[in-house]
């Protein structure tokens, strides 16, 4: 959804879906025009990935009309649905890979980059579902309220 958004808006959307970084280097694998995430498929664009690359699910770039270089992510976000597990060496890797290689709080601030999204329990506005008497109650009361 995120990458036909960003594709509608001529790849300046602030949200950047499934962009692959080189591991080793650090570096985005960037497309033509430089904000749009570089695909190796155009029947499905998440797969391949370039080898040796990591690629959070999201990610926010501080400026959106300049690539999403590590210097200039906001944020990577990793979502994880039902029955997907957190796994305690892919957020490693991902905070190594947005932890900049100089600076005095470097490692503070690959840490701070790096957001875990766990959809439903972290969405707001989202309420569990109810029982079917429950709810069947409540429309009764509705009712007899009229």
């Amino acid at each position: 959804m995120f990458e036909t958004i960003d594709l509608m808006l001529d790849w300046t959307s602030p949200l950047k879906a499934e962009p692959n970084y080189s591991r080793a280097t650090q570096k985005a694998y960037l497309g033509t025009p430089p904000t749009r995430p570089q695909r190796l498929s155009d029947v499905f664009p998440f797969w391949p990935r370039p080898r040796g690359s990591l690629a959070p699910d999201l990610v926010i770039p501080e400026y959106r009309q300049m690539p999403w270089e590590i210097d200039n992510v906001f944020a990577a976000v990793e979502i994880k649905f039902p029955n997907d597990w957190v796994k305690d060496a892919q957020m490693k890797d991902y905070v190594k890979l947005m932890t900049p290689k100089s600076g005095n709080t470097r490692k503070k601030i690959g840490q701070e980059r790096v957001a875990l999204l766990r959809v439903p329990e972290d969405c707001i506005g989202v309420a569990a579902k109810e029982p079917k008497e429950k709810k069947h109650e409540q429309e009764t009361r509705l009712r007899n309220r009229r």
